[in-house]
């Protein structure tokens, strides 16, 4: 299946993750991906897929968009963004005020998981030097 690609000088603002089973965000898996051999990194990467989750667009086509508010560099992403390559996803963006508030109240667990595997993984680095 084609997908249009992203205009060339396009900076976007995201970060790439790996969904574990249950579609949560697997950064073992991620730091996992970078050890991988280039001759097996195409089969590894078909069983589990990365995403680039898109928060903002920075540059597009070469003009340079950081002048601009936020809500308009958003609807730039939004016009451009429908038919890209599905390891692209754009994250939601809300002015709902209520809504926000339902979303940082998950943060805290979602912290908790982050320090957790932040912990893990300083550790191991500490451990291999």
């Amino acid at each position: 299946m084609w997908a249009p690609s992203l205009p060339a000088g396009t900076l976007l603002d995201g970060e790439i993750v790996i969904a574990d089973e249950s579609g949560h965000a697997d950064f073992g898996a991620l730091q996992q991906r970078l050890t991988i051999a280039r001759r097996t990194a195409g089969q590894v990467a078909l069983r589990r897929p990365a995403v680039l989750l898109v928060f903002d667009v920075l540059e597009l086509g070469g003009v340079p968009l950081t002048e601009l508010p936020l809500r308009n560099r958003r609807k730039r992403l939004e016009d451009f963004f429908p038919g890209l390559h599905p390891s692209l996803q754009l994250m939601a963006q809300t002015r709902d005020l209520a809504l926000a508030q339902q979303w940082l109240a998950l943060l805290p667990a979602l912290g908790a998981w982050w320090q957790r595997n932040r912990m893990v993984t300083t550790r191991r680095g500490a451990e291999t030097g």
